[in-house]
């Protein structure tokens, strides 16, 4: 019985004054743990890879099913975060909690669709101001034909005159 501890080397002898049956049950409620972490860590491998899709396919987001991201230093969860960088606003993100790394961007519209939205407002003011300029300009005209039409009276009466 060398390198076990003295307690292992009592229970190995059956003089640990524990009984056989909670023995019995410490093993099997360690084998239940195992059994649990490997049910565990086949939900997070199949989840990551996509196999387990919960609920109807019109219920289940982008978001929801995308990859879980899992750290290789830490082996914890990535999260999702808000970018709120200069190049990248409110563009989604995956972190890592513990060593607070970027991994990769999430999937999301957001950003896309946010330069869309003011491109489509800053055409609708421009319209209204060439709408504005139009006006005026054809204001202008009919204003030059006026005064057009009155010099050519002018003309005719000082030359009939």
């Amino acid at each position: 019985m060398i390198g076990r501890s003295w307690r292992t080397q009592r229970f190995a002898a059956g003089t640990s004054g524990v009984t056989a049956t909670a023995a019995a049950a410490a093993k099997i409620r360690n084998e239940r743990r195992k059994r649990q972490r490997k049910r565990e860590g086949r939900k997070r491998y199949a989840a990551r890879k996509g196999l387990i899709m919960e609920g109807s396919s019109s219920s289940r987001s982008k978001l929801a099913s995308e990859d879980i991201v899992v750290c290789r230093r830490c082996n914890c969860e990535g999260v999702r975060n808000v970018s709120h960088s200069s190049q990248n606003p409110g563009r989604l993100y995956f972190k890592y909690l513990r060593c607070d790394k970027f991994l990769k961007w999430a999937a999301n519209e957001g950003p896309q669709e946010r330069p869309v939205v003011v491109d489509v407002d800053i055409v609708k003011k421009e319209l209204i101001e060439m709408r504005l300029m139009l006006k005026f300009i054809e204001k202008g005209q009919t204003l030059i034909v006026i005064l057009l039409i009155v010099v050519i009276v002018l003309i005719a009466t000082v030359v009939v005159i």
